[in-house]
């Protein structure tokens, strides 16, 4: 890589086609069409839980955490995901900031970091640490 600009991270679009039916006599627009639709299907709910929160742009800003115990860094957000690499406990990284918030992607289910027992919970962030970007659980950086 050496001499390589590396290209900017671009999300994969992905396409989920739901069916939907409407109450008789439902209002239909702006915002009242999510309350009056009623989701058909069973594989709904697990299509939805795999969806993820849009990508910052290449340019989004980054605030520092630190790592509340050592966290592994993965290449999606995912416990299964390949580790890249540790964040030790201490340890200061730059996590993806915008719009007042630090951007938070949900990803695969997690115990980490405090979160033990809740084995639901799936929110990542994601960060860069010594040259490395990847995810952790959001959780575990303080």
């Amino acid at each position: 890589m050496h001499g390589k600009q590396q290209s900017a991270w671009r999300p994969n679009l992905v396409t989920v086609r739901m069916a939907v039916e409407a109450e008789p006599g439902a209002d239909l627009q702006g915002g009242n069409l999510r309350k009056n639709l009623k989701v058909l299907g069973a594989g709904v709910a697990a299509a939805t839980a795999l969806t993820l929160m849009s990508a910052p742009a290449a340019h989004a800003a980054t605030k520092t955490l630190h790592a509340g115990e050592s966290v592994r860094i993965r290449a999606t957000a995912s416990t299964s995901s390949a580790a890249l690499g540790l964040v030790p406990k201490g340890a200061a990284a730059a996590v993806y900031f915008k719009d007042g918030a630090y951007v938070r992607y949900f990803g695969g289910a997690h115990n980490a970091c405090g979160t033990r027992g809740n084995v639901k919970y799936n929110q990542w962030y994601k960060i860069t640490y010594k040259g490395i970007t990847g995810y952790v659980a959001s959780a575990c950086m303080w």
